[in-house]
């Protein structure tokens, strides 16, 4: 059944003040879908994320290249991953004629590594333990920050600008597309180099005009947390070229009214590769309930040498990967509560207890195929836990 909404009230202006009698009046209400996705490679609990479907006519359907951008994301993995509803891939989901996909659920795969074809595919468990895609960013992407800046002169001073989102000026604050927060981050992975010249440290490529939004108040708040994220788009307008669009990536229905789907203003100046790692950001915390199962997961991590770790970890190791991810500013990881500190000895006690079964499993076989399960090699690297709370320190 098509939804239905309420029609709009005419101005009052000058009339009896009836914001009590419009306040009780309900609200038209409808159900968002969504696109859960799933791995392939694991039984029980193989949910990696789900996105809110409330594209097309029918306000059940998906953006198919930023679902599929997405996957990519998790899965460290080329454009060639694709999506189906079989656990065996096949048949392989296409969008539709309008560049959606209907809402379901869905298993991600990807090419097999030769010689790990009987294991699942690894997944990246967080931001910083993600490395950069330098030279592979998705076309749509590259193509809307190009037409952003080629059908629109020089910015004006970031100052000035009015909101990206609402094009209003009052109450508008300087937000950052990647967080200050990930300075690290930044500098790790070389991001400085998509920047103006001049700093190259962590802070100063996080703080540059490339990083950096106008955005009016309310917005802000909702952009720090997650409740939507900046992706290109094709529209019939466009002529078959990305814009870039607001997109909700919660089911809030007032989000979907007044933010999904509508055009930014001019992101000139804006780089491709910032946008698409704070996509990356906005992802990352939907995959918390994947790694707090009691399954061993193959995660592939980003080491502080730059090489990455592909190897499977155990359930409370899993579960450390998530902490601190989607959660407010007030969540310090420098001030635990009592119950934090306790899970904490509870989960290194399990690590030690799966230490010690996989090293006695081990001794029974050769250690070429025993799986180091300890700790150790991760504590050499900061950048393996996401800690910080997921708008700590933004803008």
């Amino acid at each position: 059944m098509e939804p239905t909404f309420a029609p709009i009230i005419p101005s009052t202006l000058g009339a009896p003040n009836r914001f009590s009698e419009l306040a009780t009046e309900p609200r038209a209400t409808f159900t968002i879908q969504r696109i859960t996705i799933k791995h392939p490679g694991y039984g029980g609990n193989n949910t990696l994320l789900a996105l809110p479907a409330c594209d097309g006519g029918s306000k059940s359907h998906a953006h198919y290249a930023t679902v599929h951008a997405a996957c990519t994301i998790f899965a460290d993995s080329p454009s060639d991953g694709w999506l189906s509803p079989s656990r065996n891939g096949e048949p392989r989901t296409e969008p539709d004629n309008e560049g959606l996909l209907p809402g379901g659920v869905y298993f991600f795969h990807v090419t097999t590594e030769a010689g790990f074809e009987s294991e699942p595919y690894p997944v990246v468990p967080n931001f910083r333990a993600w490395q950069f895609p330098h030279g592979r960013v998705p076309v749509l992407w590259r193509q809307a920050a190009h037409e952003a800046t080629a059908l629109v002169s020089p910015a004006a001073p970031r100052t000035s600008e009015t909101c990206r989102i609402t094009n209003k000026c009052l109450a508008c604050e300087t937000s950052h597309i990647v967080p200050t927060s990930e300075k690290s981050w930044f500098a790790d992975n070389e991001m400085d180099q998509y920047g103006e010249l001049g700093g190259r440290t962590g802070q100063d490529v996080a703080d540059c005009s490339s990083n950096l939004l106008r955005l009016r108040r309310d917005v802000h708040y909702l952009w720090d947390n997650l409740y939507f994220s900046i992706v290109p788009k094709c529209t019939p307008d466009s002529g078959g070229k990305g814009i870039w669009h607001a997109h909700s990536m919660s089911q809030d229905q007032e989000v979907y009214e007044d933010i999904h789907n509508k055009p930014t203003k001019s992101l000139a100046g804006r780089r491709a590769e910032y946008l698409f790692a704070r996509f990356a950001w906005d992802i990352f915390p939907k995959l918390i309930g994947f790694f707090q199962s009691s399954q061993t997961r193959r995660l592939a991590v980003r080491q502080a040498n730059g090489d990455v770790d592909v190897r499977f970890y155990t359930p409370p190791e899993c579960r450390r990967f998530a902490e601190g991810q989607g959660r407010g500013r007030s969540a310090s990881p420098t001030k635990r509560s009592r119950k934090e500190d306790s899970d904490s000895l509870a989960d290194e006690a399990e690590i030690e207890h799966y230490s010690r079964k996989r090293t006695r499993a081990c001794s029974t076989s050769s250690s070429s195929e025993c799986l180091d399960s300890g700790v150790s090699d991760m504590s050499q690297s900061s950048s393996w836990n996401h800690r910080g709370s997921p708008d700590g320190g933004l803008s």
